[in-house]
């Protein structure tokens, strides 16, 4: 998504709206703390979450529990399911 603007500061609630409104799709972001990943059912979406953070932090496993808010143990058990 696009956002041009006339003036020199954007409407927050016209963005949102739109992001609400909008198809499904991916929403992208320059952040470095950003993540994406496609609508699907939650049990999909974590395990694509896992997956990318998993990835992102260098499969380190103490990281990626602590990042996620988990316990190892919780987290251990979620990538048996992957």
């Amino acid at each position: 998504m696009v956002v041009l603007s006339n003036g020199q500061s954007l409407n927050k609630d016209l963005v949102c709206k739109i992001i609400e409104n909008a198809d499904e799709g991916i929403l992208l972001s320059a952040s470095k703390d950003c993540i994406t990943v496609q609508i699907g059912t939650l049990e999909e979406m974590e395990k694509e979450i896992i997956k990318k953070m998993d990835k992102r932090l260098g499969f380190k496993k103490n990281k990626l529990a602590k990042k996620l808010g988990v316990s190892r143990t919780t987290l251990w058990k979620k990538l048996n399911e992957l």
